[in-house]
C-alpha cells in the first residue's frame, strides 16, 4: 500500500540512551524504519548525542514546517523551541508524561509553563500523539488537539504461536521484564498479591521471573523477597537480543502492573513471541487487551484465572498476541502517523 508523500520537512527530536531497558531506544528507532519502509524521508535530531549545543543549527531547524518531540521534561526541547521558524507545527508524544498517575513536582510543572509559554510566544501549533485511549483520557492536558497511535515493532520479530510450555499440571512461568521502579512499575503491588497468595501459587508450581538491572529498588526487591521466605521468585539479571527472545519463547505470560505507562515496548516485543498478557489498568492497555484478547487483567482474581486456563484457550490467546503485534508493525504505524502528522 503506497503513501502520498508531501513537501513538508518533518524532524524527530527525541533521546536515545545507550540503555537497553529504556523504552525510548527501542520505540523509536522502530517507528524511524517504519518511515523508512515506507519510503517516507524524515530527519532525526537525537539530545543525546548534540546536547545543549544543538550542533544542526539555527537555519537548519527554521527549515523544517513539522517537528516532533518524543518524551516531553527534557530541557533541550526548550532550546529547540527558541529556534524553530513561527508557524511551525510542533507534535509532543509524551509517552506517559502527561497522565495524571505521574508525580507533578514543580520542577515538571515549571517545564511545563516554560514549554506552554515558548508555544504561545512563537506562535507555533501544538498537537499531541498520545500512544493509548486510556493515556489521552488520564491526560491533564485536554485542551490541545491530539491523535492516538500506538507504539510499533518490527514485522521480521514475529514469532510463531504456542501452547502450554510444561502444562497447568507441571506449572507455569510468568516473567517480568525491565527497570525495578518499585511505584511506576508497580512492583509493590506485585509482590503483595504474590505474598497473599503465597501458597496457592507454590501449591501449583507457578513461579515468577524477574529480568532487569541492577538499582537501589531492584535491591529492595530483593530484601523483600527475602524476607519473605518465597521460593517461586527468581530475580535474573537483564536479557538482550538473542536471549531476551529466548526467555519470552520459553515464557508462558508476561507481566506489566504499572501505574502508568504510555505503550510498553516491554508488551509489543512479548506479544511478538506469542507470549499472552498480564496487565494492570495503569499500562493502559487494557482496552488493546479487551479488543484482541491476548491475555487477562491484573488483580486478584488472576490465580483462580490461571488455574482454569485450557491449552485450547491459551493457544487461542497466543495467537492472538502475534496477531495485535502484527497490527502494530512499524510498517502500518508509521503510515498512520506521517497521515496524523500532515493534518
Amino acid at each position: 500500500m503506497g503513501v502520498e508523500k508531501y513537501d513538508a520537512r518533518i524532524l524527530q527530536v527525541g533521546m536515545i540512551r545507550e540503555d537497553r531497558t529504556s523504552g525510548l531506544s527501542f520505540s523509536i528507532p522502530s517507528l524511524l524504519r517504519g518511515f523508512e519502509k515506507n519510503g517516507i524521508e524524515i530527519d532525526y535530531l537525537n539530545i543525546k548525542e548534540n546536547g545543549l549545543r544543538l550542533s544542526v543549527g539555527d537555519l537548519v531547524l527554521k527549515s523544517y514546517d513539522i517537528v516532533v518531540f518524543h518524551s516531553f521534561f527534557i530541557i533541550q526541547h526548550l532550546f529547540v523551541l527558541l529556534k524553530l521558524k513561527r508557524g511551525t507545527k510542533v507534535i509532543v508524544t509524551p509517552r506517559g508524561a502527561f497522565t495524571n498517575e505521574t508525580t507533578f513536582i514543580f520542577r515538571k510543572k515549571l517545564f511545563s509553563f516554560l514549554f506552554l509559554k515558548l508555544i504561545k510566544m512563537r506562535n507555533l501549533n501544538l498537537r499531541i500523539h498520545y500512544l493509548t485511549q486510556n493515556e489521552k483520557i488520564k491526560s491533564r492536558f485536554q485542551e490541545f488537539p491530539n491523535f492516538v497511535i500506538g507504539n510499533s515493532i518490527d514485522r521480521e520479530s514475529l514469532g510463531v504461536s504456542k501452547t502450554l510450555r510444561r502444562g497447568l499440571d507441571r506449572g507455569l512461568k510468568i516473567v517480568y521484564m525491565g527497570r525495578f521502579h518499585t511505584y511506576i512499575k508497580g512492583l509493590d503491588q506485585l509482590i503483595a498479591h504474590i505474598l497473599k497468595f503465597k501458597e496457592s501459587y507454590s501449591n501449583a508450581n507457578i513461579e515468577f521471573a524477574f529480568y532487569g538491572p541492577d538499582s537501589n529498588d531492584r535491591r529492595e526487591f530483593v530484601r523483600a523477597i527475602n524476607n519473605s521466605a518465597i521460593t517461586n521468585v527468581f530475580i535474573r539479571e537483564p536479557v538482550y537480543g538473542k536471549r531476551k527472545e529466548e526467555v519470552l519463547e520459553q515464557a508462558d505470560f508476561h507481566i506489566l502492573t504499572s501505574r502508568s505507562e504510555g505503550f510498553p515496548m516491554a508488551v509489543l516485543e512479548s506479544l511478538a513471541k506469542g507470549c499472552p498478557q498480564i496487565l494492570s489498568q495503569g499500562t493502559n492497555m487494557l482496552p488493546l487487551l479487551e479488543e484482541y484478547q491476548f491475555g487477562v487483567e491484573f488483580n486478584d482474581n488472576l490465580f483462580s484465572y490461571l488455574s482454569n486456563l485450557t491449552d485450547d484457550i491459551y493457544c487461542k490467546l497466543s495467537q492472538n498476541a502475534i496477531e495485535c503485534a502484527r497490527i502494530h508493525s512499524n510498517e502500518n504505524i508509521a503510515r498512520k502517523t506521517y497521515q496524523e502528522y500532515l493534518k
